[in-house]
């Protein structure tokens, strides 16, 4: 009788996991580029449709910027295109496994702050998605600082 239950919890267990993936693969990617598309042209008012409200980023590029939800995450990008206007993500590899979508892009444009010209930036950036039940529920993000920094002071790498 043990074993049969270990076998049922197993099961369970497994086909719960199951259903935590929001759609198939070329779905969550498809909404991955949506997003991502949303995002660059700073579509704030549709951004929202495609993140849970309970929305989590995480980035150890910008550790003091907490995002615990959707409307602190669309707060988070309106501040960030006001000096990053300019600026957009190019996906450059998109893969995906499950509930996850990893995308490997760069980061391009020229950025302005109150409208002063500041150099061309091109930053590559990592970010995994999580899907779950077609939105995306979590992000994490990463770019190297010191690139960014040392293109916006007009230095070379």
């Amino acid at each position: 009788m043990t074993l049969r239950f270990v076998f049922f919890f197993l099961l369970a267990a497994i086909l719960a996991e199951g259903s935590a993936v929001a759609g198939t693969i070329d779905e969550n990617k498809a909404l991955v580029l949506k997003f991502i598309a949303a995002d660059n042209s700073k579509d704030y008012e549709n951004l929202p449709t495609y993140i849970t409200e309970d929305f989590m980023r995480h980035s150890q590029a910008t550790p003091n910027a907490a995002v615990a939800n959707r409307d602190q995450f669309v707060a988070h990008m309106r501040d960030d295109d006001e000096f990053f206007a300019g600026v957009k993500y190019y996906a450059q590899q998109v893969i995906a496994e499950g509930d996850r979508v990893a995308v490997w892009a760069s980061y391009q444009g020229r950025a302005g702050d109150a409208g002063a010209e500041v150099p061309m930036i091109d930053v590559d950036v990592s970010m995994i998605f999580r899907v779950e039940g077609g939105k995306i529920a979590e992000l994490w993000t990463m770019w190297d600082n010191n690139a960014l920094r040392s293109q916006l002071e007009g230095k070379t790498q």
